[in-house]
């Protein structure tokens, strides 16, 4: 198991053309994904459609290191959203692990349920972003 997610996670990290800082989040991303895929022992099903066999809804994954734009409230006239780029699922709660990429503030790691994922903008633009952040660190 400890090859298929290093395996997995050395492709979505070239794949997202990250830095090496971000490894865990791909590892983290990786095992997310496999937890969540079909196994041939139980008939190519995974296991939330065995146990409480109803059909599992796919639709909760997201491209890795797409943009995001987190709903934030910090007050009255300043922006209700932050630019960030996906860097996968939240452990132990319900949300998405965010890389904040907003001009002005400090790169930094943000966990979010309350987000609009924008999957279209995809490319140099994103590259550029995570290249950005990476070298700010």
């Amino acid at each position: 198991m400890n090859q298929t997610l290093m395996q997995r996670a050395r492709y979505v990290q070239i794949f997202a053309n990250l830095s090496k800082q971000f490894w865990a989040e791909a590892v983290n991303t990786a095992c997310y994904m496999v937890n969540k895929s079909t196994l041939t022992a139980i008939d190519l099903k995974n296991p939330h459609e065995v146990w409480p066999e109803k059909a599992y809804d796919y639709f909760g994954f997201r491209i890795f290191r797409c943009h995001v734009y987190a709903h934030v409230n910090d007050g009255k006239l300043d922006p209700r959203e932050m630019k960030c780029i996906f860097l996968g699922y939240a452990t132990g709660v319900k949300g998405y692990r965010l890389w904040s990429t907003e001009e002005g503030s400090t790169p930094k790691f943000i966990m979010s349920i309350n987000v609009t994922f924008d999957e279209s903008a995809m490319g140099n633009q994103v590259e550029d972003d995570i290249s950005q952040a990476g070298n700010k660190d």
